[in-house]
């Protein structure tokens, strides 16, 4: 199934369009292992869209933590801080990059302790 994330990572919902989990690839996934006392970590990856037709992914859910959220990181003049993504738009062939320093998928409160791995 192109649509591999291992069980700790992510199930995108797609409520705004009509699509199968073929329509879109995730590749390149990592996760960036947080200091052990840490409540959040990050999870990296690109989305492709193979399908036809737009898909805005509005959530994400993991079962490996409380809750995920996508952010990405703003410059705010001299500071840098992390925005909520409310929705992400992928065109019909598009792709997507959460990347450090950019957007990215929170994993808030992991319910066990977070190793760096990739995929």
């Amino acid at each position: 199934m192109p649509l591999q994330f291992v069980a700790l990572f992510v199930v995108l919902s797609s409520a705004r369009s009509v699509m199968s989990c073929d329509d879109i690839v995730a590749t390149n996934g990592w996760i960036r292992e947080p200091p052990p006392v840490a409540t959040v970590a990050a999870g990296y990856l690109q989305l492709e869209n193979r399908g036809d037709q737009t898909i805005i992914i509005d959530s994400v859910e993991s079962s490996c933590c409380a809750s995920a959220a996508m952010h990405e990181t703003v410059v705010d003049g001299d500071q840098m801080r992390m925005s909520a993504i409310e929705a992400l738009i992928l065109t019909p062939h598009g792709t997507a990059e959460f990347v450090p320093g950019g957007a990215h998928l929170m994993l808030n409160s992991p319910s066990t302790p977070i190793c760096s791995f990739g995929w």
